[in-house]
C-alpha cells in the first residue's frame, strides 16, 4: 500500500468514526427528549399539547429526521466512489442535526450553538473549501431555523431571539477563524509529511526493482513468494510459480553487443508486464532469467497465459537482428499448501524450465510433484 492508498484509508477510517459518534448524538438526543417529556408529563404536568402530540413533535419526529440524514450519510459513505462526496455527505447529514437541535429544542436559546459543530467536523476533515461552506451554511440554517423556532416554542421574545442570532453569528465567524486556520497549518504540514513519506515510499521501491526492465528484482521475489504461500494457507487456493530464460540469449550478446542484449530483455520485461494479470508478478530474476507469481492461477490456465506470452516473444522482431527469432523457455510450478520452502518451490519450476530447454527451447513445460 503506498502513502496515497495510506491517507485515503485513514480518512475513510475517520469519516466511519465521526458518522458513529453522530448515531451516539442522536441516541443522547433522543433520551434528552425523552426526560423532558416525562419530566412535563410526571413532574409538572405543564403541557401546551397533548402527551401524544408532545411525544409526535418534540421526540419521534427529530429521531426520525436525525436518523435518516445519519443513515443517507452513511449510505454514501459505502457505495460513492468520490472522496469529496463522502465528505460533504458527512457534514450536510450533522447540519440537519444541528438544524433539527436549533428549531424543535429553540427553548434551549444555546442550542443555535450547535452550529459551530459542522464547521469543526470540517476542519477535521481536512477541507479548506468544505469548511468554507459549512461555515456559510451554518450561518444561513442560523437564521433560517430563528424564524422557523417559534412555531415549536415560542417562550422567548423577537428582540431576544435576534439577540441570540447575533450572538452565535459571531460565535460562529470566531470558530471560521480559527478551523481556517488549523486547516491552513494542518494542510501545510500534511504536504511536509506526504512529500517525505512519498520520496521513502520511491527509495524503498528502487530496492526492489530492477533498474532497467522495471519489473520487480530477485529479492523481492522471494519476499512475495513467501507472502503468496501465507495466502495459499490462509485461503486454501493455489498459485502458479513461472521460471523464463532467453533461449541462446549469449550469442545475442556475442554477436550484436550487450546494449542491444539489454534491448531484448527490456521488450521481453515489456510483454510480461503487459500480458501478466493485475494480480500477478513479474520479475527479473537474474542475467536472462525472469519469474512470474501468479495468484489464484490454476495449472492449465497458467499454461495458457505462458504459452500466448511466448508466441508473441518468438513473433517479436528485433531491427538489429531481422534473420532471427528471439525465444524462450518455461517451466511452471503449481504450489497449493504444501510443506515445501520458497528455494524448494522455486527449484521445481527452475527445473520444468531445463526441462523445456533439453526438449528443444521454445517451449513450457509444467512440473509434476
Amino acid at each position: 500500500m503506498n502513502a496515497q492508498e495510506e491517507y485515503l484509508q485513514l480518512k475513510n477510517y475517520w469519516r466511519n468514526k465521526i458518522l458513529s459518534s453522530y448515531y451516539v448524538v442522536v441516541c443522547i438526543i433522543f433520551l434528552a427528549e425523552l426526560v423532558m417529556f416525562l419530566f412535563m408529563y410526571i413532574l409538572t404536568g405543564a403541557f401546551q399539547y397533548t402527551p401524544v402530540k408532545f411525544a409526535f413533535i418534540y421526540v419521534i419526529t427529530p429521531t426520525t429526521i436525525n436518523l435518516i440524514s445519519v443513515g443517507c450519510a452513511q449510505f454514501i459513505q459505502n457505495h460513492s466512489e468520490s472522496e469529496m462526496v463522502k465528505n460533504y455527505a458527512v457534514v450536510c447529514s450533522l447540519l440537519i442535526i444541528c438544524s433539527v437541535i436549533s428549531t424543535i429544542h429553540s427553548y434551549f436559546l444555546i442550542s443555535s450553538a450547535a452550529f459551530v459543530v459542522p464547521i469543526v467536523v470540517s476542519c477535521i476533515l481536512d477541507d479548506v473549501n468544505m469548511t468554507k461552506i459549512s461555515g456559510i451554511a451554518s450561518a444561513i440554517l442560523l437564521i433560517v431555523t430563528a424564524f422557523l423556532a417559534p412555531i415549536f416554542d415560542n417562550s422567548w421574545n423577537s428582540s431576544q431571539r435576534w439577540f441570540n442570532v447575533i450572538a452565535g453569528l459571531v460565535l460562529l465567524l470566531v470558530v471560521y477563524y480559527i478551523c481556517q486556520f488549523l486547516c491552513s497549518y494542518t494542510r501545510d504540514k500534511n504536504d511536509i509529511i506526504f512529500q517525505t513519506s512519498l520520496t521513502q515510499e520511491r527509495m524503498h521501491n528502487a530496492l526492489k526493482m530492477d533498474s532497467m526492465t522495471g519489473l520487480y528484482n530477485h529479492s523481492e521475489f522471494y519476499h512475495c513468494l513467501e507472502e503468496e504461500i501465507r495466502w495459499c494457507h490462509d485461503n486454501d487456493k493455489m498459485i502458479s510459480v513461472v521460471v523464463i530464460d532467453v533461449d541462446f540469449f549469449k550469442s545475442v550478446n556475442d554477436n550484436y553487443g550487450h546494449d542491444k542484449g539489454d534491448l531484448v530483455l527490456i521488450r521481453i520485461a515489456e510483454i510480461l508486464r503487459n500480458q501478466c494479470p493485475a494480480k500477478a508478478k513479474a520479475f527479473r530474476y537474474g542475467g536472462e532469467e525472469f519469474g512470474v507469481i501468479l495468484h489464484g492461477y490454476t495449472k492449465e490456465t497458467t499454461f495458457e497465459l505462458i504459452e500466448r506470452i511466448r508466441h508473441m516473444i518468438y513473433q517479436e522482431r528485433f531491427s538489429f537482428m531481422p534473420d532471427r527469432h528471439c525465444s524462450i523457455s518455461a517451466g511452471i510450478f503449481q504450489y497449493s499448501g504444501e510443506d515445501m520452502s520458497t528455494e524448494e518451490i522455486f527449484e521445481k519450476a527452475d527445473k520444468a524450465m531445463y526441462q523445456a530447454k533439453q526438449g528443444g527451447r521454445n517451449r513450457t513445460v509444467c512440473s509434476d510433484l
